[in-house]
């Protein structure tokens, strides 16, 4: 596995136990250094179990990440991407940032 496989694997593991914590039903959809979190209890394979997912609830995490100054993609339905410019630690300061409620 490259060093993005790892450091997504390493990010979406962490952002699992985050919101499995909470009670957060969720699926994350991950290949090579990109990712999709969707706010369903359903598997995603196709755009009608995406339209499954609470974009409500996402609207929420997205904005609470944007105040934490954390960027993520604005839909739903959008891949998060890492790059070789992303390292453990920012990933750490990342999810630490997402914790908050």
């Amino acid at each position: 596995m490259n060093r993005l496989s790892e450091l997504r694997a390493y990010l979406t593991y962490n952002i699992t136990n985050m919101l499995s914590q909470k009670g957060i039903a969720h699926k994350i959809n991950e290949i090579a250094s990109m990712f999709t979190i969707f706010f369903t209890d359903k598997d995603v394979i196709d755009f009608k179990s995406a339209k499954t997912s609470d974009t409500a609830l996402f609207g929420k995490f997205f904005r609470n990440a944007l105040q934490e100054g954390i960027l993520i993609p604005p839909s739903q339905f959008e891949a998060w991407f890492l790059s070789t410019a992303h390292t453990k630690d920012v990933v750490d300061t990342t999810l630490e940032k997402l914790k908050k409620p």
